[in-house]
């Protein structure tokens, strides 16, 4: 995708780093396919995208992804949330979100990798579950301010219990992580960033209308019991 080929620059967890280890595309005859994916992450609509993981790796990727996209404002926080409670981690993702206003946002499932990886039984108690069901989405009868934000899904898990628990949490969207001991081809590699940069797309559009929308129902809703409308993004 026109990344920078010194792949440890990205402190090895550059997401599908094998496009640049391994295939080299910048520089091969499928260098069509990457660009027809940077034209499309190019017209991406004016937009804020906020990813929330702890891993400053994919801070990187992000960033080098959207580094073409002029129409899109990209934060990344989470790189220190490995030390922190998650009341703190709490905090710092609401004063973001309120500050940011975010039109996407892109959650790690695994926000405190080492505490998450103890967890056995109930896994609504791991971190980005935690996240998206209680801070950034709640019920969809009455989302907690989230004005129809979308919220995707970062994991390398594809189990089905997990994925069923996160859509149960009202998630928007996935995009799953391809591990590097597992890869399984470069093909399968291609489809699953154009999946990728498709899942974004989708997201991007629905925030657009949905936020607006929500908005709306907010003035109104406030105007008929007489208070000062919560300001929405426009």
């Amino acid at each position: 995708m026109g990344f920078n080929e010194n792949a440890s620059s990205l402190c090895g967890h550059l997401f599908f780093e094998y496009l640049i280890t391994i295939e080299k595309l910048c520089s091969t005859k499928n260098k069509t396919v990457t660009d027809h994916l940077k034209k499309r992450i190019a017209n991406y609509p004016s937009s804020r995208i906020l990813v929330v993981d702890d891993k400053a790796g994919w801070h990187s990727f992000f960033k080098d992804m959207f580094s073409d996209a002029d129409k899109v404002d990209i934060h990344c926080i989470g790189e220190d949330f490995n030390k922190l409670e998650f009341e703190d981690i709490e905090k710092r993702i609401v004063d973001e979100v309120n500050d940011f206003e975010p039109h996407v946002i892109i959650l790690d499932f695994r926000l405190m990798e080492d505490k998450d990886a103890e967890i056995r039984d109930d896994k609504r108690q791991i971190s980005g579950y935690r996240v998206l069901a209680k801070v950034l989405k709640g019920s969809y009868k009455k989302p907690p301010g989230s004005f129809g934000r979308q919220v995707i899904i970062f994991t390398a898990t594809s189990r089905i219990e997990n994925i069923l628990l996160l859509k149960e949490g009202n998630a928007d969207g996935f995009i799953l992580k391809e591990k590097p001991e597992k890869y399984q081809g470069k093909q399968i590699t291609k489809d699953a960033i154009s999946k990728m940069v498709a899942t974004l797309e989708r997201a991007l559009e629905r925030a657009e209308f949905l936020i607006r929308l929500n908005g709306k129902i907010n003035e109104l809703n406030a105007t008929s019991l007489g208070i000062e409308p919560k300001l929405s993004d426009t």
